[in-house]
Parts: C-alpha cells; structure tokens; sequence
C-alpha cells in the first residue's frame, strides 16, 4: 500500500515515516529468492494490503504492521544534531526481507543529513536466523542506490565514495531465541533500540542485555504469556556474553495463530550486582505476527553453500575444456605446418567436439548460477 493511502487511513502520523516508506520500495523487498520456482498463478502487488512470502516459509508483513511499528519507534530513531552526539545502534530482530531495516536505517540517515559534520555512523544490525533471507536481504537493499549506500558507502549523487556515512547496516546470522550473544563483544555498545519482527510466547525478557538504560524494544507477545505491569521486575536476564544465564530467560516462539499484543519495553535500570534489571512494558495493540524460530532451517546454510561450490566446480571444468580445445588447436597446427583447422577438422575428432559443444552449456549454465549467487552475496 503506498504511504499516501496508509496516511489516508490514518495508520501513518508522522511526516517522517511516511518519506522513509516512500524512499525504500516495498517491491524490492517483496521478492522470491533467486531460483524460487513459484505455484499457484501470478503473485500480488507489493504495494497491497497483504504479507507477501519470500521463501524460507516467511513472508514480508503488510504494509500496515511495518508504518504502525515506524510510528511506535520514530521518536527513539532521532540522533542528537551536536557534532559530538554519539552514534545510535538500532537491531532488527527477525529481519527477513530486510524492509524495515533499510526504513530504520533511512531514518537515521536523514536525521544524521541534519548535521554535515563527521561522526562516528549509527548502526542498524539486521538479524536473521536464515543464511538464504539473511543474503537476500542484503541483495534488496542493494538494489536501489539510495539504500545500497547504507552497504558500500557510496553516494548515488556523487563518484567518489562517502569517506564517513552516517549511517551502516550490518547483517548477522544469529538467532534471537540463544540466551548468550556471542556475534555482540561484550565492549560493543547497547543498542538503543530493538524491533522484533516475529512473536515471542513471553516477554523476551534475555533481550534487555542488548538494550542500554533508556533504550526501548518493539516486539510482538503471546497474549497468555504476557503479565504486563506498569513497573514490572524481570527475572532471569541475560547479559551478552553471560555463559551462567538462567535457561528460562531464553525465550521460546510463540504459536502461530495465537492472540498477541505488541509491547513496548523500556528498560529503566541494570544493577551491576547481577539482579534484575527494572523495566517498564506497554501495549501498544493487539497484532498477529509469525513465531520467531529458534534454530535455521535444516540444510539453509548448504543451500548457499551448494550452488557457491557448484559456480566453483562449473569454472574449473570450463578452463580445463577451453584449455584442452586450446591445446589440440595447438597439436593440429604443429602436425599441419601451422595449417589452421576446419570445421570437418574439428568435428572429426570426437572428444573435441564434445568439448565444443559442451563449453556454451557450461557458460549459460555458469552465467546463471553466477546471478544468484551475487544477488545472495555473504553479508561483510
């Protein structure tokens, strides 16, 4: 749905969200990956009011839920403008298409374009248990060049490369269900906000041990397993890195189908003596978003990692053929006193012309695999 009509409707409040949806197309995020062989008849308008799959079993949410969720989070997405303001750090739990992610990281960008002065960049962390939407993601937003320069730092109305953007996206393959967070050093600043894209079935209390004092998390709650309160102490918090967290503060997915609400937690304090930290949690609606999943798909990262070896294998059996049609080329001009040879001449040798017909089928078939794998390219 375009944000006018999603303003129309009254969804959309503020100006800001509203150009951040504009500037990031839908219809780059609502895509199959490469190769995704689709059923079933032509697929609907990006833009309509309805969630789109992209592969995995996952789809891109409505339209709706993404401007409800922009709105929740836009007063916390704001950099202060003085030259020394510290960067923000902003992570996208669940980030599947990648969509929310770029419009985040937009915000920031527009925000830190207040201020020409160099800063240290904020930070937008997309983190995705699958390796394939993981890759895809990054693909999406390096399709238009206003998002891509959130990835390589290149400015789309200028040569040369931005020396110090202000803003970042990074990619991580992690899931959000682990009660320790190896992929984020302990020295590595909180963030100051996180978004969850996928429903817990209690309140992901271990997920306060990202977020800084102050910071806030977005995140979509099974209804039965939410006790909500004003001030409410949560028990059993993970800190990153934290190997003696207590098993229960991991939380487990919720159960699709299951009644929701989308919370906002702001985390008001951390004790240093390893209690529990105090936050204050509000519901915002009633929603209905797919469970966060707590392991990959089996054979995800093989199904990368496949077509990567067979680009590599389809190379090497086509420098040893285009060699071996060198080398008898070579061989027939020596034994022909530097005589070139026909057509008749190539043919009659049965394992040359196999080899000359097997070389255009072996660049088509490379040329192909060679487009997926740079539209699933590895995060950096």
């Amino acid at each position: 749905m375009h944000p006018y009509l999603l303003s129309e409707s009254g969804v959309l409040q503020s100006p800001r969200v509203a150009a951040a949806m504009s500037a990031v197309d839908r219809a780059h995020y609502a895509r199959l990956p490469a190769g995704t062989v689709v059923s079933g008849g032509p697929r609907a308008s990006p833009y309509t009011h309805a969630a789109s799959p992209i592969g995995q079993c996952s789809t891109i949410s409505t339209p709706h839920a993404h401007a409800q969720a922009l709105e929740v989070l836009e007063p916390f997405l704001r950099r202060d403008g003085a030259p020394d303001a510290p960067p923000l750090h902003v992570l996208d739990v669940g980030s599947g298409s990648g969509y929310l992610t770029a419009c985040m990281a937009h915000l920031l960008a527009v925000e830190a374009g207040a201020t020409a002065s160099k800063r240290e960049p904020s930070i937008v962390v997309a983190l995705e248990h699958s390796a394939v939407l993981l890759h895809q993601s990054r693909a999406n937003i390096s399709l238009a060049p206003q998002t891509r320069v959130l990835i390589d730092g290149k400015d789309p109305s200028a040569s040369a490369a931005v020396s110090d953007p202000q803003v970042r996206v990074r990619f991580v393959r992690a899931s959000a269900t682990e009660s320790t967070f190896p992929w984020w050093p302990d020295l590595a600043p909180r963030f100051d906000v996180i978004h969850c894209g996928a429903a817990f079935a209690k309140l992901p209390v271990h997920l306060l041990g990202l977020l800084r004092v102050g910071g806030h998390m977005l995140v979509p709650v099974a209804r039965d397993g939410l006790d909500v309160e004003t001030d409410a102490t949560a028990e059993g918090t993970a800190q990153p890195g934290d190997s003696a967290a207590d098993d229960s503060a991991a939380a487990a997915p919720a159960v699709a189908g299951v009644d929701q609400q989308l919370v906002l937690v702001e985390l008001l304090s951390r004790s240093t003596d390893g209690s529990a930290p105090l936050y204050r949690s509000t519901v915002v609606h009633s929603c209905s978003f797919a469970p966060i999943k707590d392991a990959p798909p089996e054979d995800d990262v093989d199904s990368v990692d496949r077509v990567a070896d067979e680009v590599e294998r389809l190379r090497t059996r086509l420098t040893q053929s285009s060699s071996a049609i060198t080398a008898w080329h070579a061989r027939f001009k020596s034994e022909h006193d530097g005589r070139r040879p026909s057509a008749s001449d190539m043919l009659a040798d049965d394992e040359l012309a196999a080899l000359i017909k097997e070389v255009p089928l072996l660049k088509r078939r490379l040329a192909a695999l060679e487009k997926v794998v740079a539209e699933t390219a590895p995060a950096e």
